[in-house]
């Protein structure tokens, strides 16, 4: 992760592990005029013809202004091979 602030804000980034997710919040000592999330869409993983597997999804930034409007923004499209089988089974 690298960050870079070019405003006169000072913030504060915490992040945290769940079972499932990385989570985080961000705070700031004012009002920001735009709040983001940002989200992971049309994750994939594929095998291809040749027996490995690849990965594929999106990241979108989503950015709301304070009356609510949203706006949308692709940042990232990824298409990876894999260098592992993603559906082994769990040895219980």
């Amino acid at each position: 992760l690298q960050v870079l602030n070019t405003t006169d804000s000072i913030f504060q980034l915490n992040l945290w592990l769940d079972e499932t997710h990385l989570n985080g919040q961000l705070f700031v000592n004012k009002k920001p005029e735009l709040t983001y999330r940002i989200e992971e869409r049309n994750h994939l993983i594929k095998q291809q013809y040749w027996g490995g597997y690849t990965r594929h999804n999106q990241i979108v930034q989503i950015a709301t202004d304070s009356k609510g409007d949203s706006t949308e923004r692709l940042l990232v499209e990824n298409h990876a091979i894999m260098m592992y089988n993603p559906f082994l089974k769990a040895e219980l």
